[in-house]
């Protein structure tokens, strides 16, 4: 029997031990690391989601707040905590740790364009019902001592709220409560109230219509060609200059009264009078141009050198070509007494009988029977605004489509007026009667005389100058209106009908920017409120700043929250001036819960 011997057979060395060994430690570790880093991961997803609902419950808490009192948004930064089963905010500066969590909360205000869209601040203005929220939650990576966070960041509005809203005072005074919305308590006496949708500060008069000089026939026209140059025309064919320092009698053409007369440069001037007669002057002399028979001639308006109307008695309107007047159209009976023409195709002629009548370079047509009064006077500023005075105190806009009746002054006539600008115009009539326009209102004004005045001329709002009745020349130089200094309007109590927070005051303003300086001019409002009892028991006044301070932007300021949850609200407003221009106020709003 034969046997085999293995003699290569080998064992296991230590280094092959070593080897395995060597690899299941990779192994394990690996395992182990992708076990650890799973945990760590778990974590951090875990405290995420932990940061997370601290954040919202931050802003939750901040809504609540809120819903509760808008006007309790008064911090930049704050913390919240509950007390008394309600959110409140901690105060100015605060920060909470909850846990290994800190948590921040900061309020920003919300900046808007003309377009009130959100953009940077400062823009057109301050949003006062909307803040940027801004949750803040930041909690340490141990590991690493890494701090992490996590923001939340969103946009409040206070849409859960009421206004109370005046925008109509005309009702007058002595009103408690209100009741009669157009309607309020008292004002000092300096505040105008009368037009419906807004208040402003009463008209003075700035300075005086002095007598400037007196001559002994009627004055029926004027025309200026600057504060050094001004021609008059009158009665018994009597022409007047003033040269800067004193009116004189500069020729006499006549025994034919002339009425009216325009200059259109130093050389060049035309006056109309009785008998359709035309007079030219050349820069040295006076001369009769043309004598066209039959009617007088009232009124005269030169658009050019070489292009000016005319009209009068008998319906009759004369053109002028810039070589010779001759009649243009014969309208009939008509009587005119006024022309004034915007441009070469766009003018008006008014007279007797309540017609006026418009060109519209091609043909003169009636436009519009106002009824049967007599109208004296026209004068536009553009071919979308113009004004018409007549008897019986009746003063017409027209408004780019249509005449109609401004304001009724009484049973004077008024046979002038002359429009500085579509804001300021002076109108004068019977008896030396003298009204201003000024911020949309006719105005008497205070007059020198009982003459009658027929003609007015106004250089600028400084140099004016009205003529009339046995040769009266009244002068004004100190610009007509001004405004009171302030006034104080205070409004009737308003019943919020519960326990409310008053939360902002808003209001809307007109600020002129003529005003000089134009800080001059301003708004003001405070506000005081009531428990609802009775008699009522007011707070002081509040502004934004607390007691005896005031509320300054019309685009809304929060009202101090220590006067919430109270059921009687009231406002006072403070209009100021620089006693010329006055602010105006349409709307104003207090808004609560």
């Amino acid at each position: 029997m034969s046997q085999k011997i293995f003699k290569n057979n080998k064992g296991i060395s230590i280094l092959e031990i070593l080897l395995g060994l060597g690899m299941f430690a990779i192994i394990a570790s690996a395992v182990s690391s992708l076990a650890i880093g799973g945990l760590r991961s778990l974590i951090r997803a875990e405290r995420y989601i932990d940061a997370t609902s601290i954040a919202q419950e931050g802003v939750e808490a901040v809504r609540f707040v809120r819903d509760v009192a808008w006007n309790d948004l008064i911090y930049t930064q704050s913390a919240v905590e509950a007390t008394s089963s309600r959110w409140i905010l901690s105060g100015e500066g605060t920060t909470e740790q909850i846990g290994n969590f800190s948590r921040i909360i900061n309020f920003d205000d919300v900046c808007r364009n003309i377009d009130d869209d959100i953009a940077d601040c400062p823009a057109s203005y301050t949003d006062p019902h909307s803040k940027k929220v801004t949750v803040d939650v930041e909690w340490e990576v141990i590991k690493d001592f890494k701090t992490t966070s996590f923001q939340y960041l969103t946009y409040l509005t206070n849409w859960k709220s009421r206004d109370w809203t005046q925008t109509d005072w005309s009702g007058g005074d002595g009103q408690i409560f209100f009741i009669n919305q157009t309607r309020f308590i008292s004002e000092d006496g300096n505040i105008n109230f009368t037009t419906p949708g807004e208040i402003k500060l009463n008209t003075i008069p700035l300075g005086e219509w002095v007598i400037d000089s007196d001559f002994a026939r009627d004055i029926r026209g004027v025309s200026a060609l600057a504060s050094n140059d001004i021609w008059a025309v009158g009665d018994s064919g009597k022409i007047y200059n003033y040269d800067g320092v004193s009116w004189s009698e500069f020729d006499d053409l006549g025994g034919s009264a002339i009425f009216a007369i325009d200059m259109v440069s130093a050389t060049d001037g035309w006056a109309v009078g009785a008998s359709s007669r035309i007079y030219h002057y050349d820069g040295n002399d006076w001369t009769q141009y043309v004598d066209l028979g039959g009617a007088a001639i009232r009124a005269i308006d030169m658009v050019s050198a070489t292009d000016g109307w005319a009209a009068g008695n008998s319906g009759r309107l004369y053109h002028y070509d810039g070589v010779s007047w001759s009649q243009s159209v014969d309208l009939g009976g008509q009587l005119f007494r006024a022309i004034d023409m915007v441009s070469a195709t766009d003018g008006w002629a008014v007279g007797n009988a309540g017609l006026i009548y418009h060109y519209d370079g091609a043909s003169w047509s009636q436009f519009v029977d106002t009824g049967g009064m007599d109208w004296y006077a026209i004068d536009m500023i553009s071919s979308l605004d113009g004004w018409l005075v007549g008897e019986g105190g009746q003063i017409y806009h027209y408004d780019g489509a249509s005449w109609s009746q401004f304001v009724d002054t009484g049973g004077m006539n008024w046979y002038a007026i002359n429009m500085l600008s579509a804001n300021k115009g002076w109108a004068v009539g019977d008896g030396g009667e003298i009204y201003i326009y000024n911020n949309n209102e006719w105005a008497s004004f205070p007059s020198p005389t009982g003459d009658n005045i027929y003609a007015i001329a106004a250089i600028s709002e400084f140099d004016c100058w009205a003529l009339g009745e046995n040769g009266t020349i009244l002068r004004n130089e100190t610009g007509g209106l001004g405004a009171e200094e302030s006034g104080i309007l205070t409004s009737s109590a308003f019943n919020m009908w519960n326990s409310s927070p008053v939360q902002v005051v808003e209001w809307d303003e007109y600020i002129p920017p003529e005003c000089s300086p134009v800080e001059d001019c301003s708004v003001k409002l405070q506000i005081r409120v009531s428990p609802f009892i009775f008699p009522i028991v007011w707070t002081d006044w509040y502004g934004a700043d607390g007691a005896g301070t005031y509320f300054t932007k019309s685009t809304g300021e929060l009202v101090p929250n220590e006067l919430n949850w109270n059921q009687w609200v009231q406002y006072r407003v403070t209009l100021n001036s620089d006693e010329v221009e006055t602010p105006i106020v349409y709307e104003i709003r207090v808004n609560y819960k």
